[in-house]
Order: structure tokens, then sequence, then C-alpha cells
């Protein structure tokens, strides 16, 4: 996989995953069509989350794409692979210090009801509430996937590790690289041991919690 700047711009990176070419653009990048690409693409990754809000008549999808770039929303370093061939998104990832994992979590809550009717949105507080149960809690000290998606069409190609990659490089300087994926998501979970990372999560959550200890902490 071979990577080269294009057009000068430090903000848009051309790169190649077997022979296929696309960009990894910053969301002041984006157009109003990739945007709304990308946010079907995110939707799509966590439908068990998003669907909590969408059940309560909000226009999740038009949330999800205002929230990209956004600070203080878990959404607010992502970054969009768009196919340089058909300029559709292919893929996203972002990430964010375990320690503002929460408030950003908040930010996204509030973003995701606002508008909605009272008894909806405090509905689907209620099942966010019994939906976050399931997840382990974080250590605090490390940078947290919050989201990585791939279409289909683009898998295998080695997307999904130039984009864990792109998450890795955003990490730098923390003591580890964190994640949770659901228990049953073998395929995930293959792709990330592969990567390095261990589930660190015990007992019977439905997500498992994984981390990969960074070189440059250890050295320290």
């Amino acid at each position: 996989m071979q990577a080269e700047r294009v057009t000068g711009d430090s903000r848009r990176s051309q790169l190649s995953c077997c022979g296929r070419r696309f960009e990894l653009l910053h969301a002041d990048s984006l157009t109003p069509l990739l945007r709304q690409g990308a946010a079907d693409l995110i939707y799509a990754a966590l439908p068990a989350y998003y669907d909590i809000f969408a059940r309560a008549s909000v226009p999740v999808r038009d949330v999800i794409g205002a929230s990209l770039g956004v600070s203080g929303t878990t959404l607010a370093s992502v970054r969009i692979a768009a196919d340089v061939e058909t300029g559709s998104a292919v893929g996203a990832v972002a990430g964010l210090p375990e320690d503002e994992l929460a408030r950003a979590q908040i930010a996204d809550l509030q973003r995701l009801i606002k508008g909605a009717e009272r008894t909806a949105a405090t509905k689907a507080q209620e099942k966010l509430r019994a939906y976050s149960g399931t997840v382990p809690a974080v250590s605090g000290d490390g940078y947290y996937l919050a989201r990585i998606a791939v279409v289909r069409d683009w898998r295998g190609t080695g997307l999904g590790d130039r984009l864990l990659e792109e998450f890795q490089r955003q990490g730098g300087g923390h003591t580890a690289l964190s994640l949770h994926v659901h228990q049953n998501n073998n395929r995930a979970i293959s792709f990330y041991r592969r990567h390095g990372y261990e589930v660190t999560s015990s007992g019977r959550a439905e997500f498992l919690y994984m981390r990969r200890p960074l070189l440059a902490a250890s050295d320290g």
C-alpha cells in the first residue's frame, strides 16, 4: 500500500489498496454528497446504537452527518475514505482519548435527541442506559476507537488496515489503543488481534474491551 500527497493539500491524502485508489479526508473537506454517504456508512456500522434514536423519529443520518468533525463529539476526529473513481464514501474512522469519551457520548446523545418529543426522548435514554450496560467500562488512559467502517465492496482490500493505522497515528502519545467489539463478531476480533489487540475485559458483557499497549509508553 502506497501513500502520496495530492494537490499540495495536507488535509487530503491519496492512497491505494490492492490497486484501488482512495482519498482520506477531514470532515471539512467533504462535499454534501460525501457527508451523507459517510453518515449512511457510520449508521450501518452501529445499527443497534443508532436504532434506539431512529425509533424515536429522530433523523439519525442527518444528525450523524452534521456531527462529523464537530468538536466535543465522538466524531470530532473522523476521517472519511473516498473512492477516487466514484467519489463515494467507502470507509470511516474516528478516535478520541478515553478520558473524553463520556463527555463526547453525552454530546452525541444531546444532538440525537434534540427536537424529539419528550416521551420518545425519555424512552430513548432508557434504552441507551440498557445498551450501555452491555459495554465494559474503559480504563481511562488510552485512545479509543469510536468508529470504524468499510463498505462491503472494499472489504478485503486492506482499507480496514489503513484506517486502523490512521487511528493509531491519531493516538500517538497515549499509553494504549482501545476499542469495544461484539463478542460474536469473530471476524472483527481476529482482525484486531492481528493488529496486536487483546481482550482485557472479564465477565459476561455482550461487548468485549480490547487494548493494544503502545511501545512508546513502555519505552518511557
